[in-house]
C-alpha cells in the first residue's frame, strides 16, 4: 500500500521567521509538489527548525488560501498514495540530513474533536510501521493529535525535545511536556 508514491518535485526552500508569536522563530520551508491521479496538485512542506526538526504539512494547492487547508478533504480517494508520497519526501530529506526528526499534527475534520483525530490515528500507524524504533523514538501526543519521531542519530536528544516543545507551544498552541 505504501510503495507506490506519486512522482514529486522539490520546489526549493525559503527562509522564514514566525513573528506572530512571543518568540521570533526562524525556519526553512522546503516545498515539494506532486499531482494525484485526478491531476490535482498537492503541496508538501517540510518546515525545518533547529536542531533538525521538520514539521510535515500538506494540502491541495487550490486550498492554499483557506485557513482550514490542512483539514479539508478532497474526496478523491487518493489518501493512501498521498500519505505514501509524503513519507517518500521524508525519506528523501533523511538521505540529505540523517539527523532529521519529524513531527506533525493530525488536523481535525470539520466538526471533529481535536483529540485523537482520524488523521492522527492513520498517520501514527503509518509512521510506526514505516519508521523503525531502531532509528527513531516515537512520541504519541494523543490529546493533541500530535506525533513526533526523534532521530536516534541525534547526539543531544534533550535539546531537540526542548526545541520541539517551544515550537509546539509558540506556533501550534500545543503543550508536549504536559505541564501548564
Amino acid at each position: 500500500m505504501f510503495d507506490n508514491p506519486y512522482d514529486f518535485k522539490g520546489k526549493g526552500h525559503t527562509k522564514k521567521i514566525h513573528s506572530n508569536t512571543s518568540v521570533k522563530i526562524p525556519y526553512n520551508r522546503y516545498t515539494y509538489a506532486f499531482k494525484d491521479d485526478d491531476k490535482q496538485t498537492y503541496l508538501v512542506y517540510l518546515d525545518q527548525y533547529d536542531p533538525n526538526i521538520f514539521i510535515v504539512k500538506y494540502h491541495l494547492k487550490n486550498h492554499s488560501s483557506s485557513s482550514k487547508k490542512y483539514s479539508l478533504r478532497t474526496n478523491g480517494n487518493h489518501a493512501a498514495r498521498v500519505i505514501c508520497t509524503s513519507v517518500y519526501i521524508m525519506i528523501d530529506m533523511l538521505k540529505k540530513n540523517p539527523y532529521a526528526s519529524f513531527g506533525f499534527i493530525g488536523a481535525a475534520d470539520n466538526g471533529e474533536n481535536k483529540v485523537n483525530t482520524k488523521r492522527f490515528r492513520i498517520y501514527s500507524k503509518v509512521m510506526a510501521r514505516l519508521f523503525a524504533p531502531t532509528n527513531f523514538t516515537h512520541y504519541h501526543l494523543v490529546n493533541q493529535s500530535a506525533y513526533f519521531m526523534l532521530s536516534k542519530n541525534t547526539s543531544d536528544q534533550q535539546d531537540v525535545l526542548d526545541a520541539l516543545d517551544l515550537i509546539f507551544r509558540e506556533l501550534l498552541s500545543y503543550n508536549i511536556k504536559g505541564d501548564n
